[in-house]
């Protein structure tokens, strides 16, 4: 589950071809929750040559994980 206002910023932007890059182990979250799998796969890509770039991505994967565990149970937002 996503919040309303990143599910609207995630629609509204295009997706370019690096957004769609795979991920190699995160792939089976792509149908349900395919900004994760987004940033994984772009983590994994980066990994290597852009180490400062990838810990981005994973905070990113991180905060939507967290953003998703608020939702799903109503937690209330600290």
């Amino acid at each position: 589950m996503q919040t309303g206002m990143a599910q609207r910023s995630l629609d509204q932007t295009p997706l370019s071809r690096e957004a769609c890059l795979q991920s190699i182990n995160f792939e089976f979250l792509r149908e349900a929750r395919p900004e994760l799998a987004m940033f994984a796969g772009f983590a994994e890509h980066y990994a290597h040559s852009d180490p400062t770039g990838a810990l981005s991505k994973l905070r990113s994967f991180a905060e939507q994980v967290v953003d998703g565990i608020y939702v799903t149970y109503r937690l209330p937002k600290p």
